[in-house]
């Protein structure tokens, strides 16, 4: 249920779509929504705002598996923006619904990877585990595969040999290990390689030969 508070009615029917915000061709709402809380010092006021639809959408999200898509991906990239706190236990024990239509876990998981939520020990393993069993598009698998590895680096490359035969998916695991990668090396330390060398053999054909030709420019750039 929507709040009656004023800022919250206009948020959701922004969120929604239904009102005329201004905006560029293409734009999403939540963008033109954070501008306007930007420009008009209401930037506070629009993250309570946004709280409150967030936890609605969330709990309604438990209740009924079902939602407008774009509302939810608005909502949560709101959030996102804003840096809303208080939503971490509910987007976890959504994303772990499993009868959560993909597309909609997938935005719930990409909020949870960018609010920095801390999780409990095994979740995105058991994300991952299940996303496998179910056979879910390459890009569900990358963004389980992006949790895994901010979470754990050995856990990441673990579940790297049950990944499918799948050459974008391939090149998207790549892209997420050289950012990791690049991370670790400014940290002071590109001890990663070590690791992932062992495993490259045991991965599928597609996913072995883009690994060891990230490995290969990784050691001749050094």
């Amino acid at each position: 249920m929507v709040s009656e508070e004023p800022l919250t009615k206009w948020l959701f029917r922004a969120l929604m779509g239904w009102e005329q915000l201004p905006r560029t061709d293409g734009e999403f709402s939540y963008i033109a929504v954070m501008r306007w809380g930007t420009m008009s010092s209401r930037t506070e006021d629009l993250r309570a705002a946004c709280q409150k639809l967030a936890l609605d959408l969330l709990t309604e999200l438990l209740q009924q598996n079902l939602c407008s898509y774009v509302y939810l991906d608005n909502v949560l990239r709101l959030a996102v923006l804003l840096r809303v706190e208080g939503l971490g236990p509910l987007l976890i024990e959504v994303a772990r619904r499993k009868s959560l239509i993909e597309p909609t876990r997938r935005l719930v998981l990409v909020a949870i990877i960018d609010l920095g939520i801390p999780c409990p020990l095994d979740f995105w393993s058991e994300i991952l585990d299940f996303m496998l069993e179910k056979g879910v598009v390459r890009q569900s698998l990358t963004v389980a595969f992006l949790g895994l590895l901010s979470f754990s680096l050995d856990k990441a490359l673990d579940s790297l040999p049950k990944l499918p035969d799948d050459p974008l998916l391939a090149d998207s695991i790549v892209g997420a290990l050289d950012a990791h990668r690049i991370l670790q090396k400014d940290l002071g330390g590109d001890e990663f390689l070590a690791k992932l060398q062992p495993i490259t053999s045991t991965c599928n054909p597609s996913l072995r030969a883009s690994l060891n030709e990230f490995v290969e420019s990784c050691v001749g750039a050094k």
